[in-house]
């Protein structure tokens, strides 16, 4: 979890030598592996089914280079937040916990009632997993959820980088 991502390798950051980058990296490709190993399931039920298979499968791979870049200055950016005040990643798990039931995960956006579309329309969430999601169900993402991510990732990236170079050189001693 990205809120161990610099308190997990306290060690190796004390010891030094090593860009503090790598620790978001080692974190977000053990992420990746274990999604990939959540691909098998996918490939069994085509392979099983090919008639689920379409043209539209090939969105997943933008969509998950998107995915991957906001996930790394998302966890970059936590990490540092988590390293500094030690109180925070018990916070940050019960924010993913709402997020979760605020997202459309286990819902789909279209039963909700229009007073309540805001849920929806404002959580950055759903859009990342609408360009997930549609491929694997063979339709095609809205161009609107990928120039979201787009814009989310751009934003992130300027924000949490500008964050960066100015607490990288304290976070060996916030550990």
């Amino acid at each position: 979890m990205a809120t161990s991502g610099f308190t997990g390798a306290e060690n190796i950051i004390k010891d030094g030598g090593r860009p503090l980058s790598i620790h978001i990296f080692r974190l977000c490709y053990r992420n990746l592996i274990i999604a990939l190993h959540n691909v098998a399931v996918m490939l069994g039920i085509y392979i099983w089914n090919p008639s689920l298979l379409s043209w539209n499968f090939l969105f997943l791979i933008p969509a998950t280079v998107l995915l991957i870049i906001n996930m790394v200055w998302l966890s970059l950016l936590v990490a540092i937040v988590c390293a500094r005040f030690r109180d925070v990643p018990p916070i940050v798990a019960n924010v993913v916990q709402m997020l979760f039931f605020v997202s459309p995960v286990i819902f789909k956006p279209e039963i909700l009632p229009p007073e309540l579309s805001f849920v929806v329309d404002y959580n950055p969430l759903a859009y990342m997993m609408e360009v997930m999601r549609s491929p694997l169900l063979g339709q095609p993402p809205s161009l609107l959820s990928f120039a979201l991510m787009a814009v989310f990732a751009l934003i992130g990236w300027s924000f949490t980088f500008r964050f960066f170079r100015m607490t990288r050189h304290r976070i060996a001693y916030w550990l």
